[in-house]
């Protein structure tokens, strides 16, 4: 049984299935969201009605905490979270296991600023045409940054008052800014009102 907790359902939710779960091919979509626009089944962190359902099931006095200014973050530093990264990548785990190799291995990978820009999921281009770069930001950064055209060309005060995707502005208007402000504040600066 499902409690909602007096909460309205939550296809941004951290717990929700992506649009592709189960699908046999990787093209035909399983769950389609009333609201076509809507973001469903990312893995970058809490919603705010995940936070909200906790803060409510927890019986927290605090509530949630929104920040109120402009959020700040460190800059994007991409990395090996471990040594074995670059044997690892060299074994085709990057493609086999990308879920957590382009997330700590990201370097070894080659997810970084002067690295070679590509997809690393074979339905990149399809996802693409389908508007997937705007409807599922959190994956398809991350996974397929040729086919969403987000291959940036520098990193911190390089940067400047732009945007370096075309999407930022849509990624803003869904929240991206506060719920990924790695990539957000430093590729998505005008967007994010950041300059």
């Amino acid at each position: 049984m499902m409690q909602s907790l007096g909460v309205s359902y939550d296809t941004g939710s951290l717990m929700h299935y992506g649009r592709y779960a189960f699908s046999k091919d990787y093209r035909s979509p399983t769950i389609v969201p009333r609201n076509p626009d809507a973001n469903i089944g990312q893995r970058r962190g809490f919603s705010q009605i995940d936070l909200l359902k906790l803060n409510r099931l927890y019986e927290c006095q605090k509530g949630i905490l929104v920040p109120t200014g402009p959020v700040t973050s460190k800059p994007y530093e991409c990395s090996n979270n471990n040594r074995l990264c670059q044997h690892w990548a060299n074994n085709g785990e990057c493609t086999k296991n990308p879920a957590w190799m382009n997330v700590n291995c990201a370097k070894s990978c080659r997810l970084c600023a002067d690295s070679k820009c590509g997809n690393y999921n074979r339905n990149c281009e399809e996802w693409a045409r389908l508007r997937e770069c705007t409807k599922n930001p959190d994956y398809m950064t991350i996974y397929c940054p040729k086919a969403c055209h987000s291959c940036h060309g520098g990193t911190g005060a390089d940067v400047g008052c732009k945007d370096w995707n075309e999407y930022c502005a849509a990624w803003a208007r869904n929240g991206q800014c506060r719920v990924n402000p790695d990539y957000m504040l430093v590729y998505c600066r005008k967007s994010c009102s950041q300059c």
